[in-house]
């Protein structure tokens, strides 16, 4: 995967490359086009172009939390240590020796981990029943002016919420299980997405800003 972003980091590098001179082309040949290297198109990347890095596409905030979101649940192994135990019946994988039945005594690691996955499925929901309660409630304030889902401030902020909760769960799954760490933990368990798939940050924050000097050239 490191290999594909870097491949697609590449291809945008040679895109920022092309799409001025292209338009600059363009332009000279009278086509209707605005040229980016002329003074005005160096004047607007001057003012806008920091802030292009992060315009397109307007849900990037959403990106950012998804990021935030998967890297904490790799982080926490909540996600593979859940689906083992869904795997095992239940079980774990935590054994330490046979009794005399035959059957696998399960070790205080392994009970402390099943208590911290109820805990933080018990936690998510929670979560979800709450986001669903208030599109039942009267004059819910996330509703739409005319009480309409489509469009609404839940429907916009569901995306966010719901990667916030399954952070907050993965901090509780690692608490639980007494391997945060800390209260130092948290701001790493949060930010493990950021080193763990950093580069495709990279990825999207070009491609915001070829769409924008795109949208500069034909007028947009």
């Amino acid at each position: 995967m490191k290999r594909i972003s870097y491949i697609i980091i590449l291809v945008e590098i040679i895109l920022l490359v092309l799409l001025p001179v292209g338009a600059w082309l363009a332009s000279v040949l009278g086509g209707n086009i605005q040229n980016p290297v002329s003074e005005e198109g160096i004047r607007w990347l001057f003012q806008h172009g920091a802030a292009s890095l992060a315009a397109e596409p307007k849900y990037m905030a959403n990106i950012m939390l998804l990021v935030m979101a998967v890297g904490a649940v790799k982080e926490s192994r909540w996600l593979v240590d859940w689906m083992t135990e869904a795997w095992n019946g239940g079980k774990g994988n935590d054994t330490s020796a046979k009794t005399e039945r035959g059957g696998r005594m399960v070790t205080d690691e392994g009970r402390r981990r099943r208590f911290a996955l109820r805990c933080a499925i018990f936690y998510l929901l929670c979560a979800m029943l709450c986001l669903t309660a208030v599109l039942f409630m009267p004059h819910s304030p996330l509703l739409g002016v005319t009480g309409s889902i489509v469009p609404s401030p839940w429907l916009t902020g569901l995306g966010a919420a719901i990667f916030l909760h399954v952070i907050v769960a993965c901090i509780i799954y690692k608490a639980v299980q007494g391997t945060l760490g800390g209260v130092l933990g948290i701001p790493q368990l949060c930010t493990a997405g950021f080193r763990l798939y950093g580069e495709w940050m990279a990825v999207f924050m070009l491609f915001s800003l070829l769409v924008r000097i795109g949208k500069y050239c034909v007028g947009g």
